[in-house]
């Protein structure tokens, strides 16, 4: 949840609504798979698929904090 409110804080910041967008459609999309599949594909499988998003959003966190330090 943390790399969501840097997309939004980042969306605030930057005056750009596609950021919000994205957060909020990556958000919607990880609970749609969570919930509907969930119980098909077992937890380890969809524990796997939660763990690759939170990879993903803590590299665009990082990324973006060296963007804005680089910036300052």
């Amino acid at each position: 949840h943390i790399g969501w409110s840097v997309m939004i804080m980042k969306s605030i910041r930057e005056k750009n609504l596609w950021w919000l967008i994205i957060a909020l459609m990556t958000h919607t999309i990880i609970d749609f798979v969570a919930v509907t599949f969930g119980s098909a594909l077992g937890t380890w499988p969809l524990e796997g698929f939660v763990f690759v998003c939170a990879l993903l959003m803590a590299l665009f966190v990082f990324g973006d904090y060296k963007k804005t330090l680089k910036n300052t």
